[in-house]
């Protein structure tokens, strides 16, 4: 299994678990999107090594910042902040079925 230098002892398990179930190898490129706190990039890059990349992303500039705090050692880490694609709106897509009753 995976050692992980978490903060947090309670997420270090499951979370070395997830990454060693999905195979990460060292040299991968990854995305961490809504990167938060940065444990999981920083997890991720321990994973990949050197070599590897890790992008964390957030919508959040404070988390981003966050995250970039965590990640200081880690120079394959990449923090971006994400936002609306400007000129674009939400929206959901709603598909009208005959004969079924559609409320908001």
């Amino acid at each position: 299994m995976i050692e992980l230098g978490l903060r947090n002892d309670v997420y270090r398990r499951p979370l070395a678990t997830a990454l060693d179930r999905l195979g990460l190898r060292e040299g991968w490129k990854c995305v961490d999107v809504g990167a938060g706190g940065g444990d999981v990039s920083v997890a991720l890059a321990e994973v990949v090594g050197k070599d590897g990349r890790v992008y964390a992303v957030d919508s959040d500039p404070t988390a981003r910042d966050e995250v970039a705090r965590a990640t200081s050692a880690h120079a394959q880490v990449v923090c971006r902040r994400v936002g609306r694609v400007a000129g674009r709106r939400r929206t959901r897509a709603r598909r009208r079925l005959p004969g079924v009753a559609h409320g908001r």
